[in-house]
């Protein structure tokens, strides 16, 4: 199966702990795949002929899949979470500078306004508080956000996602992979 948004992980765990073997690729893979084949119409049909094909074709090439560790869901989880909080914050903030900017400015609503960003800034400031207790859980995971941290430029947030990413680098044998 394709490793496409957050919905093939479900899939792939139930038929792993059905015991069936399990091989998630990359979509530009298939996408490539598909191309190869001269397949330039897409449906989910379609797509699913395909990637039996491209099984088939590459199954020595395939690795099969294991299901992440739990520090994995734990850290993209909150990572997610930060990710949209941040969003709305933004949106929060980009609204109270233009209201601010009005001719009339009602107080009431300004301040609600202001409590919604302090709040969303606590709530933020409060999941890499989370991040870094669920981080001291597993010290290969941390060993390696620590390693990234001396790149210079590449703070906590980018050291966590790059982790989570790459399933602390297992996913990736070369740096270039990584990267790509």
């Amino acid at each position: 199966m394709e490793a496409t948004s957050t919905y093939w992980i479900k899939v792939a765990l139930f038929l792993y702990q059905g015991g069936f073997g399990v091989s998630v690729v990359n979509p530009l893979q298939a996408h490539h795949f598909a191309l190869s084949e001269l397949k330039t119409t897409r449906t989910a049909a379609i797509d699913a002929q395909t990637l039996c094909e491209m099984a088939a074709h590459r199954s020595s090439k395939l690795k099969g899949w294991t299901p992440p560790p739990a520090i994995y869901h734990k850290m993209e989880q909150r990572l997610q979470y930060r990710s949209t909080l941040l969003e709305l914050r933004k949106v929060l903030t980009n609204h109270w500078h233009a209201l601010s900017a009005s001719t009339t400015l009602v107080a009431a609503v300004g301040e609600k306004y202001q409590a919604q960003i302090e709040d969303f800034t606590a709530k933020i400031e409060a999941l890499d508080t989370e991040l870094e207790t669920v981080l001291k859980q597993d010290p290969a995971w941390a060993a390696s956000i620590t390693l990234l941290q001396t790149i210079v430029g590449v703070g906590p947030i980018t050291a966590y996602w790059l982790v989570v990413a790459s399933l602390n680098f297992t996913s990736c044998a070369k740096a270039d992979s990584l990267a790509k």
